[in-house]
């Protein structure tokens, strides 16, 4: 459950920043002079929700990184694993 809250925590914080810079990679013209202004253009006519387009299906796939990361980690750390007493040090 852990996990879909850190999903969810990186979304909130990357997801405008994502938006923003596909935005101005998608403008030909020229029109925003900076990633404030594409970011307040957006804001004004599109709306503060505008920001988070996209945003479940990336709370999803970060959600399940972050379980498979923490699935590997709990199995590469168990004391009983071959590579917990692979590396650990001799005493």
């Amino acid at each position: 459950m852990n996990e879909i809250a850190v999903g969810a925590a990186i979304v909130a914080v990357t997801n405008p920043l994502v938006v923003v810079r596909r935005k101005m990679q998608a403008d030909r013209s020229n029109e925003f002079s900076s990633s404030v202004d594409c970011a307040t253009n957006l804001v004004q006519t599109e709306g503060f929700l505008s920001l988070y387009r996209g945003a479940p299906l990336s709370i999803v796939m970060n959600s399940l990184t972050a379980i498979v990361a923490n699935r590997i980690y709990n199995i590469l750390t168990e004391d009983d694993s071959f590579f917990s007493k692979m590396f650990q040090s001799s005493k």
